[in-house]
């Protein structure tokens, strides 16, 4: 049989006992919460400190060159919306600037004199026979005129004695026929006794009118500048 004093004792053993067993428990379920804290804390600094880069897709929503001459408006899907035509064509995603020209008369290549407007177009444009330099049409060359001058005086004089006619004159021939020239052009001539008016005729050949009067033509001067010698030596058969 126990004595209460051992009895005593036991139950202060089992409660020393208990009582350890509840520090421990509490102590740990202490030490867990601080740990579950911790973890806690530590996964919400890193979510924190950590940038999430979302995967991208789609395009830019801008305008951009579809064609060398147009441009169009790209949404984020990637389709196009509006269009925009470049009259100058499309460069770096951009309609390129309307040229711009200075103003004046002008030389439009070697042959040619005309206006140019500020648009770059020209109008006014003029044929230059000896070509076009600083904006004006360049004249005959000088030596040129003297020996045209000279030219003419001889085949005036010429016409007189020979069978010479120039254009804008006429010649009595045969019996009381009046022969001119109707068109004449380089290296061809028509023309026209009394009323009636030949085809074309080259040098040497010759056209015969109704009354057997045949008229050959043995040369053809044509000079196209202005106050250039237009005539034709013939002889009548």
């Amino acid at each position: 049989m126990i004595s209460p004093t051992s009895s005593d004792k036991m139950n202060k053993i089992i409660f020393f006992a208990l009582f350890l067993v509840i520090l421990l428990v509490t102590a740990c379920t202490s030490s867990l919460n601080i740990l579950s804290d911790n973890k806690s804390n530590t996964s919400t600094e890193l979510l924190e400190n950590v940038s999430i880069v979302l995967p991208t897709s789609g395009c830019v929503k801008e305008w951009k060159c579809i064609s060398s001459g147009v441009k169009a408006y790209q949404y984020e899907n990637c389709s196009y919306g509006e269009r925009k035509t470049c009259a100058n064509g499309c460069e770096n995603n951009t309609c390129k600037a309307t040229e711009v020209c200075t103003p004046g008369f002008k030389c439009h290549g070697n042959y040619y004199k005309g206006y140019q407007l500020e648009s770059c177009d020209w109008i006014k444009q003029v044929k230059c026979e000896f070509g076009c330099e600083n904006a004006e049409c360049i004249s005959a060359p000088v030596a040129n005129e003297s020996n045209i001058s000279t030219t003419v005086e001889e085949e005036t004089t010429a016409a007189i004695s020979s069978d010479m006619l120039r254009e804008g004159q006429q010649v009595t021939i045969g019996t009381n026929h009046t022969l001119k020239i109707y068109i004449l052009e380089e290296g061809r001539v028509r023309l026209s006794l009394d009323s009636r008016r030949s085809d074309w005729v080259l040098e040497g050949e010759t056209v015969s009118y109704y009354d057997g009067t045949t008229v050959t033509v043995t040369e053809i001067l044509f000079q196209s500048y202005s106050g250039g010698v237009r005539a034709v030596s013939y002889k009548v058969d």
